[in-house]
């Protein structure tokens, strides 16, 4: 895990979900950079929920702590990965990251969410160094990074998968996560109403992807 410093008050955040406990991560950061990572933003595709739909997480008045990434969806990593990654079927989480600011600061920020690459068939949430992002830009942003189910968990092809509406999970996940956004990212100072997809490969497909489906659900 990167540096925190201890100087700072860890930030929550309440959700319906619970409350979230991050950490302040500040390396060689211009500024630093409040970070919640690792907690869901679906129930855990495990047990009757494996090869389903994601379903939305449930109400909690739980105390999460968000201070590391979540584990990664199985799949062998094509390059070595940023951080050493521990690997389960219980992988749909999220990671939010905002700059510091004060608190009467009621502005809603952009936010930008970016989609891990892999081929579909491997990646994680931390391939990308999202706070570095938030830190450096000149503008500030939130940022959200997550996990979506590759592989044969997230993407089986067969014609018993086709009959039983659960192709395309890693996707249907990728969506169930934008609807997440839409419903909590105020909670971060975020503005639902500016938000930017980015992907890298197998990302930038889904983005298109689900640009598409935007434009015909419209």
């Amino acid at each position: 895990m990167t540096a925190t410093q201890e100087s700072f008050t860890r930030p929550c955040v309440t959700l319906p979900q619970g409350k979230i406990r991050g950490i302040v991560q500040t390396d060689d950061f211009p500024q630093p950079v409040e970070c919640f990572l690792g907690f869901p933003y679906a129930e855990p595709p495990v047990g009757d929920l494996r090869f389903r739909p994601p379903v939305k997480v449930k109400y909690s008045e739980t105390t999460i702590e968000a201070v590391a990434y979540g584990k990664a969806s199985p799949g062998k990593p094509l390059i070595p990965p940023r951080i050493p990654l521990v690997y389960s079927e219980d992988c749909l989480t999220v990671n939010v990251f905002r700059p510091i600011r004060e608190a009467d600061d009621t502005q809603r920020l952009p936010v930008a969410i970016y989609v891990h690459g892999g081929a579909f068939n491997r990646g994680h949430s931390s391939s990308q160094n999202t706070a570095s992002m938030v830190a450096w830009s000149e503008e500030a942003f939130v940022g959200v990074s997550f996990n979506y189910r590759v592989g044969a968990l997230g993407f089986l092809a067969s014609s018993k998968a086709a009959e039983e509406g659960i192709l395309n999970l890693g996707i249907q996940d990728q969506r169930l996560l934008l609807e997440w956004v839409q419903e909590n990212i105020h909670h971060f100072g975020g503005d639902k109403h500016n938000v930017t997809l980015i992907g890298l490969s197998a990302g930038a497909i889904t983005v298109s992807l689900s640009l598409r489906i935007s434009v015909h659900d419209s």
